[in-house]
């Protein structure tokens, strides 16, 4: 199933056009949520390790990739939710497993602290309750000062490589389909990040805000993520700056069921190329041989961070 990109396929959610790509499989749906710009093609490394066991789709959220921009700029959680839950009808499915990357994961987490009984597994890349305010703001941030368009494909390789100095562990031709996944055209044919800019200043707004919000309003959450009784899987990137060490040994304490996974020599939000990541799934999931490590050997440790 090597090479396998997915077909597209699009729905009506909630009065917005969809677009999602379903990978095939036979056995039970697992579905891939991306992170704050980026589009559903960032699952495709995925395919080949859960399909055909598991049948693996991944959306695009409102205002990326091909699915339709809010006219309203309804770019909030809440918002976010009600379409997977939407989505997930529309897939006429009661149970399913989520993978959800930075942003997608905390979607996926409030769909299973909702519906505990509804999801099978859950995979957490890199976001937890209790992120470090100034690493979300830096995300959003770095995104929301992005050019409206790129001179071409190699000035927006080096603008993300520029932020994500890491990425240049990754072999070559997966650190340019890691960018590329992230990209469109415009009518122009000009190159842009495939996502509506509205829900990246909402996102810096909402960042802003968290930064000066109140210890109790994260206890809030902390309470309702006991609700998550099914396998958790989260993967933290070693060099993460928004999810720092101590938030992960809250959410051991608080879920003992969750297995932890730190992906070597990686800032925020691994890209899902990265043979640790690939073999943490594999494993979780129970499917196929181990993947060797495919890194480049790097004698200089990049700093922390990088954007989701």
């Amino acid at each position: 199933m090597a090479g396998n990109r997915g077909i597209h396929r699009f729905a009506t959610v909630r009065g917005l056009r969809a677009h999602w790509l379903d990978y095939g499989g036979d056995g039970e749906l697992v579905v891939g949520l991306h992170g704050l710009v980026q589009t559903a093609r960032i699952f495709d490394p995925l395919a080949p390790v859960l399909v055909p066991k598991f049948r693996l789709v991944a959306l695009d959220v409102r205002g990326r990739g091909q699915s339709e921009w809010d006219p309203q700029a309804r770019y909030r959680m809440d918002h976010y939710f009600q379409d997977l839950k939407a989505f997930l009808s529309e897939l006429q499915t009661e149970r399913v497993s989520l993978i959800g990357n930075s942003m997608g994961g905390w979607i996926s987490m409030m769909f299973a602290s909702a519906y505990p009984e509804r999801v099978t597994r859950l995979v957490l890349i890199d976001c937890a309750i209790g992120a470090d305010p100034n690493g979300l703001l830096r995300v959003a941030a770095q995104y929301d000062a992005a050019p409206p368009v790129f001179e071409n494909f190699n000035h927006a390789l080096d603008w993300f490589v520029a932020d994500r100095p890491w990425l240049l562990h990754l072999r070559k031709q997966d650190r340019q389909k890691w960018v590329r996944q992230h990209l469109t055209k415009d009518a122009g044919e000009r190159v842009r990040l495939g996502c509506d800019p509205a829900a990246v200043r909402l996102a810096r707004q909402v960042a802003e805000r968290v930064a000066v919000s109140s210890p109790g309003e994260n206890e809030l959450v902390w309470e309702q993520c006991k609700k998550l009784t099914m396998p958790v899987l989260f993967l933290r990137g070693e060099l993460s700056d928004v999810i720092r060490p101590h938030t992960v040994e809250r959410l051991q304490s608080i879920l003992p069921q969750v297995s932890v996974r730190e992906i070597p020599r990686v800032g925020h939000a691994p890209t899902l190329f990265e043979p640790e990541t690939q073999q943490a799934i594999r494993e979780f999931f129970a499917v196929g041989p181990q993947n060797p490590p495919r890194f480049r050997r790097s004698r200089r440790k990049p700093p922390a961070g990088g954007a989701a």
